[in-house]
């Protein structure tokens, strides 16, 4: 990008207020660019981060831990909106099983995360608890997203039978 009228080279005055996080270019972020960030107060676990998600709109950031807690923040602020302590299962009754992957629902309502624990697990934002578990892998889950279906896939009852367009001549 290139600089205009005196801003710096990310394209953001350094006198104007804090911007907004739809318009943070995550890729020049500083160590000020936010107002929490300014008075050292930064959002942070009890053990090491293992996985971040940003939602759609800009708003919100979800970490994850290796004890297994997933923590949602308002991004402008620094804000904590809410801890799932032991989002995944664990052998202790301390800690839970490390989360590796998180993603955000499409309407930011839920987060997905997998852990080492073998499970994917759907979590529900204004409530704090898990909504579906799906099991049967035979090791950590790595990676898990939301993915829209087709229309043709998707569960329309007035649909009783996909057009399966490789069986016509």
């Amino acid at each position: 990008k290139s600089s205009e009228g005196g801003n710096d080279d990310d394209g953001q005055s350094p006198s104007s207020a804090p911007p907004k996080p739809h318009e943070v270019n995550f890729e020049k972020l500083r160590t000020s660019d936010l107002p929490y960030q300014k008075n050292d107060e930064l959002m942070s676990h009890d053990a090491a981060v293992l996985a971040l998600a940003v939602s759609r709109d800009g708003t919100m950031l979800a970490s994850a831990c290796a004890h297994g807690t997933i923590s949602v923040w308002r991004l402008e602020t620094g804000r904590l909106l809410r801890r799932i302590e032991r989002a995944h299962g664990g052998s202790s009754a301390k800690d839970g099983a490390a989360v590796t992957c998180l993603e955000f629902s499409p309407d930011s309502s839920r987060v997905l995360s997998g852990g080492h624990d073998a499970t994917v697990r759907e979590h529900g934002l204004l409530s704090s608890r898990m909504m579906k578990q799906f099991v049967g892998h035979a090791s950590y889950v790595n990676c898990a997203s939301y993915v829209a279906l087709p229309d043709f896939l998707s569960n329309d009852d007035e649909a009783d039978a996909v057009d399966d367009p490789l069986s016509k001549d």
